[in-house]
């Protein structure tokens, strides 16, 4: 794989972490429509062998895909990363991405140049995300396998991020819950019993 290809790999698994899910989709949706209808064929195959039913695109349009791109990797971070590494593998030569880095390479070079990402990258640049270390940790195979993410995690500072997620996760878990003791306290009979199940 080249290095050029390595570094578009890892700036698009640094936006799939970090960008919001509407910045996820437009990012998708502009590489997507890069490719060729062939090569969207391609990722439209490998979403529905991927997915469950209900979470497969409808057609193979860049808005399409898009959607369930970013519904894929809201439910599931890392998942398109995997899925198109996945797709990639022994090259497309038919579709015309061929190389190592295949289709992931092809989308993530798309995505990076996304109207979206530019302000993305530069405000990580800016907070000292080492993109050279993580395009020397890409691994096409261990993406594929989904055990990708975690390694970046540990890294790159990600993990720490998403510790902090999780602490707020956990605080609006305890709000809710407080949130129905108040509610029991009303007089409704039965409805406090909802919020302890």
């Amino acid at each position: 794989m080249s290095a050029g290809d390595r570094a578009a790999i890892a700036r698009y698994d640094y936006l799939l972490r970090t960008a919001d899910p509407d910045q996820v989709e437009q990012m998708h949706r502009e590489a997507f429509a890069r490719l060729t209808p062939e090569q969207r064929a391609h990722v439209r195959e490998r979403m529905g062998a991927d997915l469950a039913p209900h979470e497969r695109p409808r057609s193979d349009s860049a808005d399409d895909l898009a959607r369930t791109a970013a519904r894929a990797e809201a439910a599931r971070p890392g998942r398109m990363s995997g899925l198109l590494a996945k797709a990639g593998r022994g090259g497309l030569i038919a579709t015309g991405v061929a190389g190592a880095g295949g289709l992931l390479a092809a989308v993530a070079g798309g995505a990076i140049i996304s109207s979206v990402a530019g302000p993305l990258l530069e405000s990580a640049g800016q907070m000292g995300v080492d993109f050279a270390g993580l395009a020397e940790g890409v691994d096409l195979e261990a993406m594929a396998s989904g055990i990708y993410l975690a390694s970046l995690a540990d890294n790159s500072g990600v993990g720490e991020w998403a510790g902090g997620a999780q602490d707020a996760i956990t605080g609006a878990g305890e709000q809710i819950s407080g949130f129905g003791e108040g509610l029991s306290n009303l007089g409704i009979p039965g409805f406090g019993d909802l919020f302890e199940r």
